[in-house]
């Protein structure tokens, strides 16, 4: 698993910042003041971002091999799109695990779930606004950096949503 925080530097300038060597066409942030303290809850500027990733190391292809993926054994956490899953089996959300998302390899039918007849959607993921309930009273909108996209995603609301 590998975890990360973004902070952004479009509304104040973090400390280190302009000291990078930037190349010369990037945006002339000078005009901008420092940040000053973070705020630990994300709220206020400068604007923060975290998330995750998991990632499995299966070989490598060194010297022209063929490499190709391990499937994830039966229930066991996948990425769906991404894992191919044993004795082809299904990378889907079982009903248990609507709230958070998680997906598992499973055998289908009944123990994977679109979610929508448990009527929440998990945190982080896309949702349809005014009709989708988000998980752990998180808000459906469009987060800052989705609004060329309208795209709309389980947030927790407050900065992290935008009304573009």
């Amino acid at each position: 698993m590998i975890q990360w925080q973004y902070w952004t530097a479009n509304s104040c300038i973090y400390p280190g910042y302009r000291s990078m060597k930037w190349p010369a066409y990037y945006f002339d942030r000078q005009g901008l003041s420092d940040c000053g303290s973070y705020p630990r809850d994300g709220n206020g500027i400068p604007e923060q971002f975290w998330n995750w990733a998991e990632v499995k190391i299966t070989g490598s292809t060194r010297g022209g091999g063929g490499g190709g993926t391990t499937p994830v054994p039966n229930w066991q956490t996948c990425t769906k799109g991404v894992s191919t899953c044993a004795n082809s089996w299904q990378c889907c959300v079982a009903p248990a695990d609507c709230a958070t998302g998680k997906t598992t390899c499973r055998p289908g039918g009944s123990e994977c779930s679109s979610c929508s007849s448990a009527g929440t959607v998990g945190n982080w993921l896309t949702c349809t606004k005014g009709v989708s309930i988000c998980a752990n009273n998180w808000q459906c909108c469009v987060a800052p950096a989705d609004c060329a996209t309208k795209k709309t995603t389980c947030l927790p609301g407050g900065s992290e949503c935008s009304y573009c």
